[in-house]
């Protein structure tokens, strides 16, 4: 599903061991409630920040867009939580990832 090539990712952040993929998808689905607009989407956990709780995920199947989420670890109720970022494309997530989300 994704496009990305792992010496594209920005710094710090790590593709997902295919396991790992498969939990931390599960993790968001856990996560979201269902007023969440992530609630019922299929997406797919692709990469992972080394120093956040911040995972990449891919929405889509032709044209994959990206949703940075950084999970809580818990089941939530309010539909704010957790908190997502979205990329249009592969590009926008590689040329602007560290200063939408952190800078």
């Amino acid at each position: 599903m994704t496009n990305l090539r792992p010496q594209s990712l920005p710094p710090n952040w790590v593709f997902l061991a295919e396991d790992e993929a498969r939990r931390i998808s599960e993790e968001l689905t856990r996560e979201v409630c269902s007023a969440h607009r992530l609630h019922g989407v299929a997406a797919e956990a692709v990469a992972r920040h080394v120093r956040r709780d911040d995972f990449l995920f891919a929405v889509g199947s032709v044209q994959p867009k990206y949703v940075v989420v950084h999970l809580t670890w818990s089941a939530e109720s309010s539909p704010k939580w957790p908190v997502s970022t979205d990329f249009l494309n592969a590009s926008d997530f590689l040329q602007n990832a560290e200063s939408r989300l952190y800078g």
